[in-house]
């Protein structure tokens, strides 16, 4: 038998039901022990045996509970009564075309396309400015000045990669950028620049 490493979640998951189902047990037990006594009181030659309303009361009740079986399984594990409902489901639909059931593979988001070839561009010409007015580019304003020149709707962690990635600059320290390129950004962008 192979073992199978199992993972956070699912260990707490265990644990739980593990917790629930010892409650129950002592719950039963409890029922179990109180039945016996009331067996033991009767006469031996009686068919019948008297148990209070009470203790009836208790195991119909006890009974009842284990005919819940998604408020049981909810209080077991922990975990939402949709993610039972739709677990039900995927259980139907892998039995119906007997494959398993699978752990979703979380969607990765599509990348924006917040800034063409034109627009990296102008985003050069923006740092270039502020370097000629002997000011330190620092991310605030290239951001500022990207906003309200380019219209850009992206975050700044977007524009410090579209800098770093499309026009070569390197990072001081969190704000602060240095040009340090591989490549010369005139000529990948030239055929743009012809354009114009």
């Amino acid at each position: 038998m192979s073992r199978k490493v199992i993972e956070s979640r699912a260990r707490e998951i265990i644990i739980k039901v593990d917790n629930y189902f010892v409650r129950e047990k002592e719950e039963t037990e409890g029922l179990i022990q109180t039945v016996s006594r009331c067996v033991k009181n009767t006469l031996d030659n009686s068919e019948d045996v008297n148990i209070s309303k009470q203790i009836v009361t208790e195991i119909l009740k006890h009974l009842k509970n284990t005919t819940r079986v998604t408020e049981r399984v909810l209080s077991a594990t922990g975990i939402a009564k949709n993610t039972v409902t739709k677990l039900r489901r995927e259980k139907e639909v892998a039995l119906a075309s007997a494959t398993k059931i699978r752990t979703p593979i979380k969607k990765r988001r599509g990348k924006k396309g917040f800034l063409d070839a034109c627009a990296i561009l102008e985003l050069r010409n923006i740092i270039k400015i502020i370097e000629e007015r002997k000011e330190i580019p620092t991310m605030r304003k290239i951001m500022a000045a990207a906003q309200e020149d380019l219209n850009y709707k992206g975050g700044e962690t977007t524009l410090r990669k579209i800098i770093k990635n499309e026009l070569g600059y390197t990072f001081k320290n969190r704000h602060q950028i240095s040009f340090e390129s591989d490549h010369n950004i005139d000529e990948v962008y030239s055929d743009v620049e012809g354009l114009d």
